[in-house]
């Protein structure tokens, strides 16, 4: 990142895998005129990501920031898939080359014993699109490559309200939601769990979207809406 200057520029590279379901193979059957079965390989399925992108920001006013960037993001088996893999359960494989902008405002404060963001406010509009324009493909079951196109907006409102008298207690408030148009994506644009939090031990996916009190990957689609309030305090 150099942010000497203006706009603040943004170079990044990384490589991750996610974990899918099992690895599902066709096998003969010996039932009537041999059709064929689908059964699970026992193989889990790891789908890893190499992604590269620039990013740009500038502040428009003191709480006030504007983002550009373009993200590339090439999809693939970590460990490749036998040779009779049933492909249509499998991840979304392929390029995706994305152009994405946002709009954030923010306002907030916080002291040396506060456990969450104090009388704050967050509000961010976002946009994405994946164009075969700019090389987006995906593989089909026969792996051949097809253009794969898609927008999608998210908009997100946070609110943390100080409780009168208590120090340190908040009111955090949390409205969100998200959309896509065009192609989609195997497995959905978007998918909705809990909160994994923060670690240098794994790497959550782009389209994850977490809510509190929620299984891991409990829902997956390509829009969702979420909202919660959570009373936060010091123990």
């Amino acid at each position: 990142t150099i942010n000497r200057w203006l706009p603040v520029v943004g170079v990044s590279a990384n490589t991750y895998a996610v974990p899918y379901g099992d690895i599902y193979i066709e096998t003969p059957s010996s039932i009537g005129s041999n059709i064929p079965g689908i059964e699970s390989a026992g193989v889990r399925y790891w789908d890893r990501r190499v992604r590269a992108g620039v990013s740009l920001g500038y502040p428009l006013r003191s709480n006030l920031a504007a983002y550009a960037r373009w993200t590339g993001t090439h999809r693939g088996p970590l460990h490749g898939i036998p040779e009779n893999t049933y492909r249509h359960f499998l991840p979304t494989r392929g390029f995706l080359s994305q152009l994405g902008g946002s709009l954030r405002w923010a306002r907030g404060g916080a002291n040396t014993y506060s456990i969450s963001p104090e009388g704050a406010r967050l509000m961010s509009l976002s946009g994405k699109l994946t164009s075969s324009f700019f090389g987006s493909y995906t593989l089909d079951a026969q792996d051949t490559r097809e253009p794969f196109d898609q927008v999608q907006i998210t908009a997100e409102l946070r609110e943390y309200v100080d409780i009168p008298w208590l120090s340190n207690h908040v009111l955090a408030f949390r409205a969100a939601g998200g959309v896509s148009f065009g192609d989609r994506l195997r497995y959905g644009s978007f998918r909705l769990g809990g909160n994994y939090g923060e670690s240098s031990y794994y790497a959550i996916p782009d389209e994850y979207i977490s809510l509190r009190g929620w299984p891991i990957l409990a829902a997956s689609g390509d829009w969702y809406y979420l909202s919660s309030a959570e009373y936060r305090f010091p123990i």
